[in-house]
């Protein structure tokens, strides 16, 4: 089965949702886009996709699985490792 931008996307959501951060990387506002501090997103370059996650207001973020721009299937795997490490941390809670 082909892994797409829209599987890995769900995927995004559960985690900001089991984290409690915004589902999109910016709000506009009057003044222009501010960076919501948190969110995990996808970035796409080079070819590949690769999980992050805003972390200053100035844009900056962070690639929590360090693994760089991958494919969707990898993305994918490491998404789900990611989605059980939350449950098993909700569990012991």
């Amino acid at each position: 089965m082909s892994v797409t931008l829209k599987t890995l996307q769900h995927k995004v959501d559960c985690i900001n949702e089991m984290t409690g951060n915004p589902s999109e990387p910016y709000t506009r506002t009057e003044s222009g886009f501010v960076a919501n501090i948190g969110c995990y997103y996808i970035s796409q370059a080079y070819g590949g996709v690769a999980l992050v996650r805003m972390v200053t207001e100035g844009g900056g973020q962070t690639m929590p699985t360090q693994s760089g721009h991958i494919t969707k299937r990898q993305l994918n795997h490491e998404l789900e490792g990611f989605l059980a490490a939350l449950r098993a941390m909700r569990a012991q809670a």
